[in-house]
């Protein structure tokens, strides 16, 4: 339309104006991850924040989040968003993930979370890479809702984060698949946002340890107290071999969540452990 038009019809000048921006606007990933240049003919997904690959026997997820979600992590810790760059942050989601399917082993006679295998560079960018799981969506909405419950209750006991599993999560039902036999497997443990959206419980816990806000965070000392409380059961269970590579687990995992904490200002954690000094209360970790 030509510029002599639209100044004559002021109302056309707006709506040409708007149908533009709206354009524009749809090309920024604001919310959504943005477009990473894949073979459209291969088998591949979009996440909220990353694009799937599914490579045969393994699947491989690359984050690139929106300005928004990157926005959030940037305000709650002072930093890029970590699964993007940061390989401390990736090894510790990959640990993480491999400590959690560990323990749904011996409360489930099996693994019930996707095993992670490595961390990829693809086309440039970094991928978390796991094994894939042949399945469907969940059939029976109301068993996988207390799949899920359960699974979040156990993982808070032992100071695992839930928001993945939590079933009031609107979207952890995406992260669960049913395989052929009917048995319920986690695909996916990685947040892709960071949310206030926790129990008063959890956010007394995360106060308690200096790890505000609240996001991908294990509390290992809590895990520890429980592997210490059921070595037991667990021996006896799993044998003397498994539960030695659930300790060591344990200690890579905390290792690289250290490191990965280290690397990023984290100016609200720093600021709740320095009122805690200011005030000389000396706040008890309580097993809780």
């Amino acid at each position: 339309m030509r510029v002599e038009q639209l100044q004559q019809h002021p109302r056309t000048l707006l709506q040409w104006v708007h149908e533009r921006v709206k354009v524009r606007a749809a090309a920024v990933p604001l919310v959504h991850a943005a477009y990473i240049p894949h073979d459209e003919s291969l088998p591949h997904a979009h996440a909220l924040t990353s694009t799937i690959l599914f490579n045969g026997d393994t699947v491989s997820k690359i984050y690139a989040p929106g300005v928004l979600p990157r926005l959030i992590y940037w305000l709650a810790f002072q930093a890029p968003f970590p699964y993007t760059h940061n390989q401390a942050a990736l090894r510790a989601a990959v640990l993480r993930r491999n400590l959690a399917g560990m323990l749904t082993e011996y409360w489930y006679g099996e693994n019930r979370v996707a095993r992670a295998l490595a961390i990829d560079l693809i086309g440039g960018r970094y991928a978390i890479t796991s094994e894939f799981v042949a399945g469907q969506p969940p059939l029976n909405r109301d068993a996988a809702h207390a799949f899920l419950d359960d699974l979040a209750r156990r993982f808070d006991a032992v100071g695992l984060p839930t928001w993945q599993v939590d079933p009031r999560q609107p979207r952890s039902m995406d992260n669960v698949i049913e395989t052929e036999d009917g048995t319920y497997r986690i695909i996916d443990l990685e947040s892709g946002l960071v949310s206030p959206l926790a129990s008063p419980r959890a956010w007394w816990r995360a106060f308690q340890r200096g790890l505000v806000p609240i996001y991908d965070d294990v509390y290992f000392d809590l895990t520890r107290a429980w592997v210490d409380t059921e070595q037991d059961e667990i021996r006896t269970a799993m044998g003397e071999q498994w539960l030695a590579e659930l300790r060591e687990l344990l200690d890579c995992a905390e290792s690289e969540a250290s490191a990965w904490r280290a690397s990023e200002p984290r100016i609200w954690s720093r600021l709740v452990l320095l009122l805690r000094r200011v005030f000389h209360r000396s706040i008890p970790i309580r097993q809780a």
